[in-house]
């Protein structure tokens, strides 16, 4: 039998403010992911072979930490999938491809949750990494083109505007479940992300391959909100799904 030595990461991770920054757009992101490096590395440096991170250790909570409280417009309010905190999973692929890095560069293997667009196709989004600069410890190149880039996407609200929220109800639920958020953006339809998911990722030590991936099926109430679920496979403990194994 081959022992595996797992290293449970606890993490205090910076969440990104409601209100879009005016510089370094996704500086609580690049923090975390300082952490999550060091943490690795430590891991491996003690034997380790797999590094599991908390839910929401990179992004902090993505959802409005106003969701819930009553407001005279709308009980639910500037909901993620909205116009609130959903420009923090616009670099989804570059998590995914720095967490592939430190798997590759440290020899171990690294799991944990990025919530993600779903079926995002945007045409002016940035296409280099903002986190690229973490490899070489070098200035962000790209930080103000993607600030420049968020802002204009979700830094013009009118918290007058609302729209339906997409809704997963389960029964007796539906009491609890918001039916409106605000609306915030001055970009073109495609470039705001409308639907997320919160997906488990599994990558190789040594490789950096993906070879495991979850998405998440029994979501929180407020998640329901924003978030899409996953198909239960049966072979996976209740509350996790998967679309590729």
């Amino acid at each position: 039998m081959t022992n595996l030595k797992i290293c449970i990461a606890q993490t205090s991770p910076r969440s990104g403010p409601e209100v879009v920054p005016e510089s370094d757009v996704f500086g609580p992101l690049t923090q975390n992911l300082k952490t999550t490096s060091e943490l690795v590395e430590r891991a491996r440096s003690e034997g380790a072979d797999l590094v599991v991170f908390p839910e929401y250790w990179l992004q902090g909570i993505v959802q409005d930490r106003e969701v819930g409280r009553f407001h005279p417009v709308d009980k639910w309010h500037r909901l993620t999938n909205s116009g609130a905190l959903q420009y923090l999973v616009h670099p989804a692929p570059y998590l995914i491809e720095h967490l592939q890095y430190l798997a590759k560069q440290h020899g171990i293997a690294v799991c944990g949750t990025i919530v993600e667009p779903k079926d995002h196709t945007p045409l002016k989004e940035p296409t280099s990494s903002p986190f690229a600069h973490l490899r070489t410890n070098t200035a962000a190149e790209s930080s103000s083109e993607w600030t420049d880039y968020i802002r204009r996407a979700y830094a013009s609200a009118d918290p007058t505007v609302v729209k339906e929220s997409t809704q997963h109800v389960r029964e007796g639920d539906a009491k609890d479940l918001p039916t409106k958020g605000t609306h915030s953006g001055g970009m073109d339809k495609s470039e705001e992300v409308d639907t997320m998911i919160n997906v488990a990722y599994v990558f190789e030590g040594g490789t950096g391959n993906i070879v495991g991936r979850y998405v998440k099926k029994n979501l929180w109430i407020s998640e329901r909100c924003v978030a899409d679920q996953g198909v239960l496979l049966r072979s996976l403990a209740d509350g996790c799904s998967s679309e590729t194994t």
